[in-house]
């Protein structure tokens, strides 16, 4: 009882370790990503839900952008594609020539790029590239005020860093700047910053760029839209532009009404590129965890071992005796168990004690068969009380009778001492 107490309290132990590793979840809530499918704050789910109702085709793009040109399930042109920024899954140098193809064809591209505002998500993705990125995607590059600072203090290398501008847990706000068919009906654009951040300069250099909003605490350009080819290209400073927690915010739907009014076509669709954020159609190790079915699995796994465990039967075989040589002694005991096994009680007395008789008559050189109880009766050197139990022994055992073998044994070893 005490073994199987035992059992159940390290069983009990070990299952809470497996839950604390796989099941727990912390306090606060997970970090939701910028993808179609996530009805976190940071998803887009309330953006896809909305555009459903409204009867606009929407896709998840979960390949690489090479595959847009490819999909003859989308028209030619007449698309919008929405990416944010900066990835998670890095971009290749593969994918940028394909995707400026597929611009030039009458597409559109909405660049959601986390500048301005740095949302929860920002530490999941590659933050390294995102300049870099903007720069194959939309050919602009961007700054920050302090990089403006070094550069216009050269050959001066000291730089006073200065606190950034816009401070954790702010709502970002993004207004027009100019009078644009995109901005019709606009008032303002909400994006939120969970963390502090800075409000990047856009530098175009000789690409043709247009300047629609900016952001209101700093003055600073947020909004720009740059042609390509027969397409377009518009970039937000705010990662967090059209996330579910600001989809009901200011002017975000009428910028999305107008997007799909003057971008969109009539057979197109709003794509999201959930590739670049983690959610891949190649391999997506977190719809794995978050399958109902790998969950039943292993609670079905755990309660079956918990079974095991707590069962009746022994678990563990019997342990192996150590391999040893047999002796002469083993092979009497092997040879006497076999014989035990094979004869009755009787017979083995019936063997015993004619055994002892034909041992009496070698000695005395009488044949076998040669009646010796007349004979035994006169030896003086045989007790009286060991001929007599003898001899009863062998009329019982004529007689069909048992005998106690123990008993008969001894009574022999006594004759034997008496005459030889």
């Amino acid at each position: 009882m005490r073994d199987r107490l035992v059992t159940l309290i390290g069983a009990l132990l070990a299952l809470t370790v497996v839950y604390a590793l796989f099941f727990q979840r912390p306090g606060e809530p997970p970090v939701t990503k910028p993808l179609s499918t996530e009805a976190g704050r940071n998803g887009y789910l309330g953006l896809w839900t909305w555009l459903e109702r409204e009867h606009v085709r929407t896709v998840s793009l979960r390949n690489r952008y090479s595959t847009l040109g490819e999909d003859r399930s989308l028209p030619e042109g007449g698309n919008v594609l929405i990416v944010t920024l900066p990835f998670r899954t890095p971009l290749r140098q593969s994918e940028v020539q394909p995707l400026h193809a597929w611009l030039s064809r009458g597409n559109t591209v909405l660049l959601l790029a986390a500048l301005d505002d740095s949302p929860e998500w920002l530490p999941l993705a590659d933050q390294n590239d995102l300049v870099n990125d903007l720069s194959e995607l939309a050919g602009l590059r961007v700054t920050t005020p302090r990089e403006d600072a070094t550069a216009a203090s050269r050959p001066t290398p000291r730089l006073r860093v200065v606190r950034p501008p816009i401070a954790a847990r702010t709502a970002i706000e993004i207004v027009p700047a100019v009078d644009h068919p995109l901005l019709a009906d606009v008032g303002t654009l909400h994006g939120y910053s969970d963390d502090a951040s800075e409000v990047w300069s856009l530098h175009s250099g000789a690409s043709l760029v247009l300047r629609l909003a900016t952001e209101s605490s700093s003055g600073k350009d947020a909004l720009w839209e740059r042609p390509d080819g027969s397409g377009d290209i518009i970039l937000a400073a705010s990662g967090s532009l059209l996330a579910n927690r600001n989809i009901g915010e200011g002017g975000v739907r009428e910028l999305v009404r107008n997007l799909l009014r003057y971008r969109l076509g009539a057979s197109g669709a709003v794509i999201f590129d959930d590739m670049h954020q983690g959610l891949s159609s190649l391999y997506d190790a977190s719809a794995l965890l978050r399958d109902a079915r790998l969950r039943y699995t292993v609670w079905f796994v755990l309660a079956a071992w918990l079974v095991y465990v707590l069962g009746t039967s022994n678990r563990l075989a019997p342990p192996r005796a150590p391999p040893s040589v047999p002796r002469q002694g083993d092979f009497v005991a092997a040879a006497g168990g076999f014989m035990a096994r094979r004869l009755d009680r009787s017979a083995a007395a019936r063997l015993l004690l004619d055994e002892w008789l034909d041992e009496v008559r070698r000695a005395r050189g009488l044949p076998r068969g040669t009646p010796l109880w007349p004979e035994l009766e006169a030896t003086p050197a045989l007790a009286r009380g060991v001929y007599e139990e003898l001899h009863a022994y062998d009329r019982a055992l004529e007689n069909g009778g048992s005998v106690d073998l123990v008993r008969l044994h001894n009574t022999l070893l006594k004759a034997r001492e008496g005459i030889g």
